[in-house]
């Protein structure tokens, strides 16, 4: 009969615990569900992929797995995915340990989620690509993913509200933690919108990558250069996660979110106008 575990506990386990050479006392904590002969199985595999109980979307598990080579094993969360969805060894156990949880989870039935990318313009990391050639690309300090109540695409075409504000209106649940990254981004084409790290500002879906020749010059400049600022800033909810997570800003990401409402309402004024001119409703 698998032990209950209250889920809190369960993600504290799973946030702490060492991957490095795990124990069959490391896999008895992760693996409330499984019986200790299941246990021994995976240990005595060099090569095992299993299910493990989800912690953050109801009928969702965690994908994990264990490669032992030589005299060193690991133990990784892949990924997740929906129980029945594809054979996984322990998915029907690791629903059935969910179920002792589904009060506390959150609904699979939220239309979308967007990943939003705080990069800090003031540093490059060098990296080399495919090619062989040094580049070098703005750095993430801060991730956060958030569930919709609308898609994405309605919320960035949305005509009524400035986007920001269409943003904090959609959003459901919020995280920074990589571990219910996996289970909320499941199925989903997850959208990624960049931001400064240090002001707040938006810059679009696209983080820049310079190649060695390229000047500094055009990286995006949001925290000194307003005007080239053209992305969606951060929303109320986002600055409000970000503060209370003790993230620290250079400069008022406030500023954008009054830019963005003024220009708004001028865009929304010379509609009106062209409207009235052409006699329309």
């Amino acid at each position: 009969m698998e032990r209950f575990m209250e889920l809190t506990a369960y993600r504290q386990i799973l946030r702490s615990l060492s991957w490095e050479n795990p124990t069959f006392r490391y896999l008895r904590q992760i693996c409330p569900h499984l019986q200790p002969p299941q246990i021994q199985e995976i240990l005595d595999q060099s090569h095992f992929f299993f299910a493990l109980p989800g912690v953050t979307v109801q009928g969702r598990i965690l994908e994990a797995c264990y490669v032992k080579k030589d005299n060193s094993a690991r133990l990784w969360i892949l990924n997740a995915r929906k129980g029945t969805a594809t054979p996984l060894r322990f998915s029907e156990e690791a629903i059935q340990s969910q179920n002792n949880w589904t009060a506390d989870l959150l609904k699979a039935d939220y239309p979308d989620v967007v990943r939003c990318c705080l990069a800090d313009r003031s540093r490059l990391d060098t990296w080399k690509n495919y090619q062989g050639e040094t580049c070098r690309r703005i750095p993430l300090v801060k991730t956060l993913w958030c569930v919709l109540n609308r898609k994405f695409h309605r919320i960035v075409h949305d005509i009524h509200q400035p986007v920001s504000q269409a943003f904090d209106q959609a959003i459901m649940f919020m995280t920074d933690d990589p571990l219910e990254s996996y289970e909320l981004t499941s199925g989903f084409d997850c959208h990624t919108l960049y931001f400064c790290s240090l002001c707040g500002g938006g810059w679009g879906e696209q983080l820049l990558h310079f190649r060695k020749n390229q000047s500094s010059t055009c990286f995006p400049d949001c925290a000194y250069d307003p005007k080239r600022n053209r992305g969606v800033p951060l929303s109320q909810k986002m600055l409000a996660f970000l503060k209370k997570a003790n993230h620290t800003f250079r400069a008022d990401p406030e500023r954008h979110v009054i830019s963005e409402k003024q220009a708004f309402d001028r865009l929304t004024q010379w509609v009106n106008e062209e409207r009235r001119k052409r006699g329309l409703p």
